[in-house]
């Protein structure tokens, strides 16, 4: 059986940058490469984005909105969402070690690729919430639905036809899954 090595957060931290084509996250020590979107996946991962930035200046501009950055969750644990949101009062207070934020977003939604295992997903979800994350979206393009996670332990699922609400978090926040999944 082989040894698997796992990485410290320091070692993983101080990696070199990452090649144009490889995204790495650090799961609880293990280093897990995450493959390029594709092309469907980034059209969802950017309307998401859209949608969550024009409720955000609508709304007075109180979060910071992002298809990048890297959130350090735990002692040995750091992930990168495909997009996310955080409040500005947080980021602008957020430390930051060696190029990734220790803490994280307020929600963080992740776009299903085939590549991603229900396994991972779960684990995943769990620690974004285990580290402070209110709300976890869960894209699956692929059957037309999201999950949305929230600490309470509370899953909502939204379908085609359906439109996303997060009233706890987005007051007044709306998104079709018809707009969103629409071409696919």
């Amino acid at each position: 059986m082989a040894t698997q090595i796992l990485l410290t957060l320091d070692q993983y931290l101080d990696m070199p940058e990452e090649e144009e084509t490889s995204v790495y996250e650090l799961d609880e020590g293990e280093l897990v490469e995450m493959p390029a979107p594709s092309l469907e996946l980034g059209a969802i991962e950017g309307r998401i984005f859209q949608s969550l930035e024009s409720w955000n200046k609508q709304t007075g501009g109180a979060y910071l909105v992002s298809l990048g950055g890297e959130f350090v969750l735990g002692v040995r644990t750091a992930r990168k969402p495909d997009v996310c949101m955080i409040r500005r009062e947080t980021y602008k207070t957020l430390p930051v070690r060696k190029g990734s934020y220790v803490g994280c977003p307020d929600l963080a939604a992740e776009v299903v690729s085939k590549n991603d295992t229900a396994r991972d997903l779960d684990r995943k979800t769990r620690q974004y919430l285990a580290a402070g994350t209110r709300v976890v979206w869960v894209v699956y393009p692929e059957t037309l639905h999201i999950l949305a996670h929230d600490r309470s332990g509370g899953v909502r699922s939204f379908s085609a036809g359906q439109t996303l609400e997060e009233p706890e978090l987005l007051a007044g926040f709306r998104l079709s899954l018809d707009e969103l999944f629409a071409d696919l």
